[in-house]
């Protein structure tokens, strides 16, 4: 008698290697999104956080109310209040000293916008 595997049985362990991977690649493939997303929700809170403390630290340069401030990340790395190489996770890049964070004051409500 022939060792081995016969054509139907080969072709079973395909469809059934078929079938797992249909259901598993598209849950990796959302798992990496949802990954990516709170890795950059994360920066971006850093960052907003950062700037929060620098102007509790500096309250003469904070918005008076229905005023819009600017604060530049170069600011804030000559401040210490971030880190020098911080990476921005989607462009992979040290975060610009150009970019700038948006402090708005609506009526007693301070806004942090982080704007790449």
């Amino acid at each position: 008698m022939n060792k081995g595997f016969t054509l139907v049985e080969l072709l079973a362990v395909l469809v059934i290697l078929g079938t797992i991977t249909i259901i598993a690649v598209p849950n990796v493939i959302t798992t990496n999104q949802k990954m990516a997303e709170n890795d950059y929700n994360e920066f971006k809170n850093t960052v907003e956080n950062a700037a929060e403390i620098y102007m509790e630290t500096h309250i003469d340069q904070k918005p008076v109310a229905g005023e819009t401030k600017h604060i530049s990340i170069k600011t804030l790395k000559d401040a210490g209040f971030i880190n020098s190489n911080l990476i921005n996770p989607q462009t992979k890049n040290i975060i610009s000293d150009t970019d700038t964070i948006t402090v708005k004051n609506s009526n007693g409500t301070i806004t942090y916008t982080y704007n790449p």
